[in-house]
């Protein structure tokens, strides 16, 4: 997918494997990022803080009970 996503723009593919508060930590320093998958809760917080644009927050997945993982992510490009 990598090869796809890069070759309208030349630019390179960085995907960054951290928790949830890191990649957040990232963000709020000031780090440059085209999207962030975090959940739901962490990502209005940092709307409220101007840390991203509260109107890219877009769901990605629902949980359905009774399956094993029980998170909700959401994604958000820079405010």
């Amino acid at each position: 997918m990598a090869p796809m996503l890069e070759k309208p723009t030349e630019d390179k593919l960085l995907v960054v494997k951290d928790t949830a508060a890191g990649i957040a930590k990232r963000i709020r320093d000031g780090r440059n990022f085209g999207l962030a998958i975090l959940p739901p809760a962490m990502l209005e917080a940092m709307g409220k803080e101007d840390a991203v644009s509260v109107g890219s927050i877009i769901p990605l997945a629902k949980v359905v009970a009774g399956t094993q993982n029980g998170t909700v992510y959401a994604g958000a490009v820079p405010a």
